[in-house]
């Protein structure tokens, strides 16, 4: 939108903003400090009438398989949720008032944030409005395929067919047939999302470790959109993935404000309304920048979590025993008596440490 403002304004003005070499360096920082600042803004003015909002239509209900976790997490009922809603609306807000949208990379980022959010908010309200536990577990696993499979057409149109492979760290670049790319996609998103929402357990855990991994993939779809510093970085060049640097800011910008009311004692919760969106964001960005496996590096802990739900799953089938005292992981560490923030603090760490791992792994080639 500010880009067809300009263009409006001054023909000259445009030219540098979208200009390949220019426009994905200093011109595109300069959107995506914007936008950042503008979401993280938005966030904290906009959070506290959200917040009222929700606590009037939209609780949270405490109803968990575990009888144990229930108890520890007793004084969290009756907190609002679906506070998702704010972030999907921020984040979008930004992308419109920032981004080129003649971009198609942009539309598929916006489809993603408002399919799987959408998907969210009906499990949050069937969760908050009736005694269900939201969607079936196949009822949710459909829709995201279904959504998932629909960005991955739409990415056709953003990556040439002959640039269909991805950068493996450590090893040599996988290419991918064009015709597998929805199907991959379809795995990359519903992983994604999935890997969020079972992180999305305490206080400011998922939305602590989303920055960070925010910030590397802004980071990283910033280098792809460059061909100097694509080569720099050892990665390939993919010039869409400039566009998706400003929406990831704008994520970013609009979870460090979600943070001031989610933290420890939370005053809202995200919901599925938020995790979703946020794990298929930054898989679209994964997959424009044809950086996928670097992605789980950099969400690393929402990899760890989704993998111990997983391996807790499969070990009780095997062996009719526990892996850990509960899954996903933070819960392991609750029923071990734990202080609440301490552990967020601890997985904010390690989500760190998974952020420099990805960033080396760019010159591991």
């Amino acid at each position: 939108m500010l880009v067809w403002i300009l263009d409006a304004l001054a023909a000259d003005a445009v030219s540098s903003i979208t200009s390949t070499d220019r426009g994905t360096s200093v011109v595109l920082i300069g959107r995506s400090a914007v936008a950042m600042l503008c979401a993280l803004f938005a966030t904290l003015c906009l959070g506290p009438i959200a917040i009222r909002f929700l606590r009037q239509r939209f609780r949270e209900r405490i109803d968990s398989a575990s009888e144990s976790l229930n108890s520890l997490h007793s004084g969290k009922a009756s907190t609002p949720t679906m506070g998702g809603a704010l972030l999907i609306a921020v984040v979008v807000g930004s992308t419109v008032a920032f981004c080129d949208l003649t971009k198609p990379a942009v539309w598929v980022a916006l489809v993603a944030v408002v399919a799987f959010g959408s998907i969210g908010a009906v499990d949050d309200w069937i969760k908050a409005t009736t005694r269900r536990r939201g969607l079936t577990v196949g009822q949710k696993v459909i829709a995201q395929i279904v959504a998932a499979t629909y960005c991955g057409m739409l990415l056709h149109s953003v990556i040439p067919s002959g640039d269909l492979k991805f950068d493996i760290p450590f090893t040599e670049p996988l290419l991918i047939a064009g015709a597998m790319l929805p199907v991959w996609a379809s795995f990359v998103l519903v992983a994604g999302s999935n890997a969020v929402n079972l992180t999305d357990g305490l206080d400011g855990l998922a939305g602590g470790c989303g920055v960070i991994a925010s910030s590397v993939m802004t980071l990283v779809c910033g280098f792809a959109a460059h061909p100097v510093l694509a080569l720099w970085a050892g990665m390939p060049y993919t010039a869409p993935a400039g566009e998706l640097a400003i929406v990831l800011s704008s994520l970013t910008g609009a979870l460090i404000g979600f943070l001031k009311f989610n933290r420890y004692p939370a005053k809202v919760f995200m919901g599925d309304t938020g995790s979703l969106p946020i794990g298929a964001l930054l898989g679209v960005a994964g997959l424009v920048a044809r950086q996928e496996l670097l992605l789980v590096i950099a969400c690393g802990v929402y990899a760890v979590e989704a993998l111990s739900v997983m391996a807790q799953v499969g070990w009780f089938k095997a062996t009719g025993t526990r892996l850990i005292r509960c899954s996903p992981l933070h819960n392991h560490f609750v029923l071990a008596g734990h202080h609440e923030p301490r552990i967020v603090q601890r997985f904010w760490m390690a989500g760190v440490g998974c952020a420099f791992l990805a960033i080396a792994s760019l010159w591991a080639n």
